[in-house]
């Protein structure tokens, strides 16, 4: 037989407070990283490639997304039903929509 009595527990955790693009270094507080502006990438490669096992975590601004990627997965935006009127306008650099 269990007696079980509720009892209080402290934990600590660690939590992210900042980070940057790791593209372009700009910085994101807390407010930020709660909010808008930002997102990670993770990936890692298959068996036998150059990276073999290695798991890759990068962190990116909305601007450097578009950059980078934005020509490669224009077509995976419109299949979803991305609003690319919305695109345009957060993004008028993107060429891909102009």
């Amino acid at each position: 037989m269990e007696k079980t009595k509720q009892i209080e527990v402290k934990k600590t955790e660690k939590r992210v407070i900042e980070a940057s693009c790791d593209f372009c270094g700009k910085k994101f507080e807390k407010l930020m990283l709660e909010c808008s502006g930002y997102g990670c990438l993770g990936f890692s490669f298959g068996y036998g490639s150059n990276f073999d096992d290695d798991y890759f975590h990068l962190e990116i601004c909305d601007n450097c997304f578009i950059e980078k990627f934005g020509d490669k997965l224009i077509l995976q935006f419109k299949e979803k039903g991305y609003n690319l009127t919305k695109l345009k306008k957060d993004f008028p650099n993107f060429k891909t929509l102009q």
